[in-house]
């Protein structure tokens, strides 16, 4: 998952986002924190991953469509051609809405390729909308802040958010990664606590919060977490090599403690 949308900032390639510079920075202490010089490049590239899937790859989502487009777009989602199902799949990334998420979701597992790419991009994007144009709107402003490296106000923002609208399971992951941008991880994994029970299949909060588990020492949770991430979305870079080291980890806590 490359980019997880396609009308995106990626902040990890920004080499002129102030946010962008406080990623590549936490990118090189999470991974150098992790792993041996062996594994180092992989997990960067893994880390990189979980940035993206945590939303950090950031889109500004447009309006919602007439009711009957979106239902439309639904219906294709199950259509037996491919074609139709990828051309679905866009069109719900640029009008469907949160609630429309666990139907991408099933994409995510197509048997056709770009249809799940397509689906990984989609679902961010859906996620990120309510159908309330005040609400995205708002949503949008904390967008734009963390996209211009202000976390401090971002989080305000998102704050707002959440006290209006509890349900906007976006908003708190929203928050939970700005939280941990600053380094406040218990902040952050408080707020992936309440997107887990308003949205139990949202990827990128899981993973997310098995990175920051993976860096308070906790490699058994992080695990948990990651494998829970997987299960939903199967198309996730490097898997194999970060369930390979965890697993070391564990093994390695397991043998300090005989």
């Amino acid at each position: 998952m490359k980019s997880v949308t396609s009308f995106s900032v990626d902040l990890a390639d920004n080499n002129h986002a102030p946010c962008g510079a406080i990623l590549r920075r936490q990118q090189g202490a999470i991974a150098s924190g992790w792993a041996g010089a062996g594994e180092s490049a992989g997990l960067r590239r893994w880390v990189a991953t979980v940035f993206s899937a945590l939303g950090l790859t950031l889109a500004l989502s447009v309006s919602a469509a007439e009711p009957a487009a979106r239902d439309q777009a639904l219906s294709d989602l199950k259509a037996a051609s491919s074609v139709v199902r990828l051309e679905a799949v866009k069109r719900l990334g640029d009008v469907g809405l949160a609630s429309d998420a666990d139907a991408l979701l099933a994409r995510l597992s197509d048997d056709d390729m770009l249809v799940r790419s397509a689906a990984a991009e989609a679902v961010w994007r859906a996620w990120g909308r309510t159908g309330d144009a005040a609400v995205d709107t708002q949503y949008k402003r904390g967008v734009q802040q963390m996209m211009a490296g202000d976390l401090v106000e971002a989080i305000a923002t998102f704050s707002i958010l959440v006290r209006n609208q509890p349900d906007f399971a976006e908003a708190w992951n929203k928050r939970a990664t700005a939280h941990y941008l600053r380094g406040d991880f218990q902040r952050a994994l408080k707020d992936c606590d309440q997107v887990f029970k308003l949205n139990p299949k949202h990827f990128g909060a899981l993973a997310g919060a098995s990175q920051i588990r993976a860096r308070l020492g906790q490699p058994e949770r992080a695990l948990e977490l990651f494998k829970r991430a997987l299960a939903v979305n199967p198309n996730m870079d490097d898997a194999a090599e970060m369930i390979r080291i965890l697993q070391r980890q564990i093994d390695a806590k397991r043998g300090d403690m005989i």
